[in-house]
Parts: structure tokens; sequence; C-alpha cells
């Protein structure tokens, strides 16, 4: 076990851990894992103007999803179903396509999108925010409106041009710049903000020195809040107003397979290659085949390799081609890109064989080799998978399949049917998986609350503590099979206060707090069964003590203390409750309580760039601060993004806060987010202070740490 030794000792990476609800409308809290399950993520998309046509990409955890479709739209929080048309959707890739928005109300419209995996149907309220906003007043425009730089200045950060964002005459200003849509080659991309900014006077730049910068030609949008003389304020799309041309001689270009067989005096296609580089002029030509072969040619605008039939190459040679790749920005020779063997017969395919699989433990992994084959330069690929089966693979060149572990496949047998193709003929074959329920499933383990939350199912399991008080806590629910083997570990990632944690071998959890005010958490790791059908879930557990802290003569608490919230919709908790020292509950008519200091965020299933730590330590709470700030300088030791008091006058702009009205803590929708769009999928912890002398900034007030946030984008 590791010692705990300071609150920057947050959280062991545990990658598995609650990412897996997000695919369910009515998702349990507990956060329970089964690496199987499916999550879906659209690029955050929030600002985009009355012209834009782009297209957004899904990513996924778990099985291919497929079976796409977007069954509801909402606008303002009303049903939209006039110009519903100008959403699309791909059933098989997800690509979701917004065109002629022109006509298309000004405001937030929200995508709701279901799709199958794995046998089941799941569905995404609101995966997608678009909010359409009015383009900007005439009068700004970008000096210069286009920027061309070359790939390697990037990379070696010099050279680089900057673009400014400026006004025609005095009767507009602007008191706001952001990036807002990203295009590259005509395609929405979600990694922009990594490889350009904006700064807080307009002056546009490139962040250098990215070595994984890819050429193109990048469109961008802006979002500014222009100030019209003798009106308000208001937020405003600059449309496609920059182009970045990012130029590069060829780079590589790939064959899949690399290698091909040509049948004497028959005809013969290659595959098609990968290129990257900049496309502007771009042309294939034969450099070289070793040895000498007139009769090999070469589409100069695809690169597809082929010969014709009736070819004279003899039976037994082996070629080598070496190509030559330009554009208009260099040149670059490719060599041994490609190579083929002339034989003198390719058999066709007669017979394929595969046994069938019987008695898989679900989740486990298996492998089906073919059993019997006749048949030359064969390529394989998978018909019509069955649903629930898309996590399959199959090596195209041996035909050799393979099932993942923590594959999910549904209860049953099921039907493969597999197609062997060469250039003579196909031939498909079936064979039969026979799947079986994993005797060591289970979904959920709660241990409860006993602050009288109800259900408990939707409230992660806390507890409230008295000073010198002991709690034994068994398992309140579970569904883990009977008569199964269990193993629970405990991790206690935050445990303050000479607060006192353990736990015993069936789960039972002791806690004793002797002082402290800090709301602290332990993840639970559950181990059900053994070998590679066990199954594993990690659960956090939160306990908070009921305190006076030094300096004060009253408690103020929270029910419940631990809110799970999504961060891209935001939320709000309970208001708070105020006791005297006698525990009489008085109110909250003179309470002031705000976030002050310590402001620490521990990444749970985000991507590894949302790092632990304050926003000092460069990690997602930075991100969260240069957004709030837009810079990328922010005041790390500030608590504005925070903040009542400092976000009073438009509360819309704080990433979260408590109210004055009764210290409600409210947290505004896509602000705990990074530049890419990628919310948070972790915890948030905060120093508070606090006052009883009416509703006053409490500055320097008595501190408590009374709340945890838990991130995650299953909540609803």
């Amino acid at each position: 076990m590791r010692k705990i030794s300071n609150i920057s000792a947050w959280l062991l990476s545990i990658a598995a851990m609650l990412g897996i609800c997000f695919a369910v409308n009515s998702c349990k809290p507990e956060g329970l894992i089964d690496e199987s399950e499916f999550s879906l993520y659209y690029p955050g998309i929030s600002d985009i103007g009355p012209s834009t046509t782009i297209n957004v990409t899904p990513t996924w955890h778990g099985a291919q999803p497929n079976g796409f479709e977007i069954y509801n739209v909402t606008h303002e929080g009303k049903v939209f179903t006039e110009g519903v048309e100008s959403f699309l959707i791909d059933p098989a890739t997800g690509v979701v396509t917004l065109s002629n928005t022109e006509g298309l109300p000004i405001g937030k419209y929200l995508l709701s999108i279901s799709c199958n995996s794995n046998g089941k149907k799941y569905r995404f309220a609101d995966a997608i925010r678009v909010n359409m906003m009015k383009p900007i007043p005439d009068g700004i425009k970008v000096e210069p409106p286009v920027l061309e730089v070359k790939l390697a200045d990037i990379i070696e950060n010099k050279n680089l041009p900057t673009a400014q964002i400026i006004t025609e005459g005095t009767h507009i200003s602007i008191k706001s710049y952001l990036l807002a849509g990203i295009r590259r080659d005509g395609k929405s991309i979600n990694n922009g903000k990594d490889c350009f900014k904006i700064s807080k006077d307009g002056r546009f730049s490139i962040i250098g020195g990215n070595k994984d910068f890819i050429p193109g030609v990048y469109e961008i949008d802006f979002k500014l809040t222009t100030l019209i003389v003798g009106k308000n304020s208001e937020e405003g799309i600059f449309e496609k107003a920059l182009t970045v041309n990012v130029t590069s001689e060829p780079l590589s270009i790939t064959y899949e397979p690399a290698h091909g067989k040509v049948e004497a005096g028959f005809a013969y296609t290659s595959p098609a290659p990968s290129f990257i580089g900049s496309f502007k002029g771009l042309k294939y030509a034969i450099k070289e085949v070793t040895p000498a072969c007139p009769e090999l040619s070469i589409d100069e605008a695809t690169g597809v390799l082929s010969f014709k039939k009736g070819n004279t190459l003899n039976i037994g040679d082996s070629y080598t081609v070496s190509l030559t790749v330009t554009n208009d920005f260099g040149s670059k020779d490719f060599d041994k890109a490609y190579s083929f063997e002339v034989v003198k017969f390719i058999k066709p395919i007669e017979k394929l064989v595969y046994e069938n699989v019987d008695n898989i433990i679900q989740t486990c992994s298996f492998t089906n080799e073919v059993k019997e084959v006749t048949g030359d330069d064969i390529v394989y690929s998978f018909k019509n998978l069955p649903e629930g089966l898309n996590a399959l693979e199959i090596d195209p060149a041996t035909g050799k399949v393979t099932a993942p572990k923590h594959n999910d496949f549904p209860i049953g047998k099921h039907t493969i049917t597999v197609l062997a193709k060469n250039s003579k003929n196909e031939l498909e074959t079936s064979f039969t998986v026979n799947i079986l329920k994993n005797p060591y499933m289970f979904h959920m383990v709660s241990w409860g609350n006993n602050l009288g939350l109800e259900p408990v199912s939707r409230y992660a399991s806390q507890h409230r503590i008295e000073k010198n008080q002991e709690l034994t806590l068994p398992i309140k629910e579970s569904d883990i099979p009977k008569g199964q083997p269990v193993k629970f570990e405990m991790d206690p990632v935050y445990v303050k206060d000479k607060a006192s944690v353990s736990m015993n071998e069936e789960g039972t959890i002791t806690v004793k707090f002797d002082g402290g005010r800090n709301v602290n958490a332990v993840i639970v790791t559950i181990t059900v069964g053994e070998g590679e059908a066990a199954v594993v879930r990690k659960v956090p557990v939160f306990f908070n003590n009921i305190f006076i802290v030094k300096g004060a003569d009253h408690y103020v608490e929270y029910r419940p203390f631990a809110l799970c919230i999504n961060p891209l919709k935001g939320g709000k908790g309970a208001p708070a409750l105020v006791y005297d020292k006698d525990r009489k509950e008085i109110g909250t008519a003179n309470l002031s309580i705000d976030f002050r200091r310590a402001f620490n965020y521990f990444n749970i299933n985000g991507p590894q760039s949302h790092k632990d730590g304050q926003p000092k330590d460069k990690g997602f709470l930075w991100e969260v601060w240069a957004q709030y700030f837009n810079s990328d300088a922010p005041n790390t030791g500030a608590r504005a993004p925070m903040s009542y008091n400092d976000n009073k006058a438009n509360l819309s702009k704080a990433a979260a806060y408590l109210s004055i009205e009764d210290g409600t803590l409210i947290v505004n929708p896509n602000k705990f987010i990074d530049r890419n769009g990628i919310p948070a999928n972790g915890l948030f912890a905060a120093q508070a202070t606090f006052v009883m002398t009416g509703k006053t900034d409490p500055g320097k007030g008595a501190q408590v740490f009374p709340i945890m946030v838990w991130f995650d984008t299953k909540f609803e």
C-alpha cells in the first residue's frame, strides 16, 4: 500500500474506473467498472456561425459501434423539428454532418445519439452541443487573412508568422477573443487548440515545437465579444476568418500490404498508398524497378501500380519498386516502397475450413485459425459480423480470428462468416462461437450513505462522522454472485486530518476521525473470480467529519457532500446546512461562503494530458484557468475561476461557484473541459472560507473543505 503524505499524492492510475456508464441514461453513480462496456465521445462543438458546414467524427471506448441515429434534437430546451435536416448522421460511421445551417435559428442545440455495440443499444442524451451564434458585425477583419508556413519551421519553432484581428473605424471595439471552429482540409478537428492560440489583444499565432503537427489547409473561426457604440456587448462568430496553409514536401507513403503476387500474363492492380504531406500538386512516379520492368505502370494521381493482361513477365522473378513523389513544395524518393513476385499460377480458392469455437466464457479472449485452405495469395475479411461481435479481428494475410479480453460478447451461439479473396475468385465459409455466461459477472457494489439520501443508487457511497466516532460500514448493496471468490483492496487516495480508514477481507470499511475539516476519499478495487474471466470494478467511497473549524462558532455542511456532475451539462448541489455550536440549525440568512484556494483536480478516466494537481502544476486545472483568463499565462494563484464574488457581474463566466443566497454549489456547463473540448473525468476539491456576518466577501474567514465534485459525462 502506498503511503499518502500530502494532497498532491492523489489517485493511482485507475484508467478503467468510472468511464462506462456514459452510455446509459439512468447510470448508477457508483462508478462501477466494466472494461467491456461502451462509451462514445464527440469533439466539443460549442460555437458555430450560420453558414458553417462541418463533419464531426466520434471516437469510442469498447467494441466498434454501428447503427448510429440522431434520436432527438432540441433548441433552447425545446424539441426541434423544423430544419432538423441540417443535422445528418452516417449510420455506419457515426459522423455527424452540419450543413445548410443558414436558416437555423440562433441559440443552443443539443443532439442525442444512439448506436449499437456488442448487441446492446446505447443512447447518449445531448452527445453533441452546438451554439448557433450571430455573425460578428461588419467592420472586423484579420490582417493578413492567409498565412502560409512551412511544417519544418513549425517543428523548429522559427520564422512563424502571426495575424491580427482589427476593427475599422471607431464605432466598434472587441472585448474578448477566443478560438472557435478549426478545420483541416475541410474536416473539423479536435486538437486544433494545441496548434494555435490567440492572445487577449487579438494576436493569432502558431504554437511552435510541435513534432506531431500535420500539414494541411487549416480554416479558423473566432468567437468575439464586441461592443458597438450605444449598444450592449454581444458575442458573435467570425467565420472562416483566417486560413493557415501548413505546407510540406511529401513525408511518407505506405502501401498495405506492401507485397503482391502477379500471375504471368494476367492483369494486376496494387492497393493505393496512404500519403502524408501537402496534396497540392501531388504526383506519383516510378523511380526505379529492380530488376528493370518496363511493363509496370503507375497512376500518377493515385499511386496505384498495375500490369495489363497479357504481360510477358518471367515466372519466378521478384521486383522491388522505388517511387518519386512530388508536390508543389518538394520531392522525395521512397525506396523499396512496394514489391511483388511473378508466379506461374495463382490457385483459385477451393476450400476454406474453420473449426467451431465452443464454450468460451463471456469477456475471455480466444483465437481461431484456419484449419484447412487451398488457394494462393488470399486476403481474408469478415462478412456481415453479427451484432455485438464487432470487437472480433481477423488477420487479412492468415485468416486468424482473434477476440480481445473483456469483449462482452452476447451470450449464446453466433455464426461468423469469413470471406476469402484472391485475383481468381472468392469463397465464403462460416463457423460458430458459443459464448457462455461469466459466472463472475457483477455490476454494483455500494456502501450506501448515512445522510438519508434515497435512492442509494443515485448517490456515491458517502458517510458523515462525528468527532471521535468510529463507523463500521459493511457492503450495503451488491450483485456479486454468491459462492465466488472475491478480493477487496483499498487505496486511501485522499485521507487527511488524522483520519483512520481500514478494510477487512469481506470489504467492510472501518473509519475513525479525531479532527479535521475535509471530504476524504478511498478507492476500493473489487475482483470477483480468478484468471482471465475475473471481473474487476473500482468504486470510490467518500467520508466527511462533523467538526467546528478553528476561528468559527458554526458548522457548515452539505448533503450530499460528494456531488456527481456531468461537466458538459453542469449542475448544482444542495444548499448549505448551517448549525450553531449546539448543533441547532440556524439557516443561511447570514452565511457568506466562497471558494478561496487549494484547488485540486485528480484524474480518473480522462486522457493522460489531464494531469493531477493545482492550476500552477500545468495540468488539467491549468487549462480551466487558461480558458477563464483567455491567456497562456493565467494567474494560477487566483480564485476567480471558482469565485462568486469575482464573477457576480457575470456568473456564467465562472467555472463553478458557491451561491450568495444559500451556499449552493453551481457548476456551469462546458467549463471543466480542456482546450480540445475533452471533458473532465475525475475529482475536484477546493478550500472555501465562510463568515456568518451577512452577504459579504468572506475573504479570510473560517476555512473548510466541505464538498468534493465527481465529474463524469455519464451523469444526467
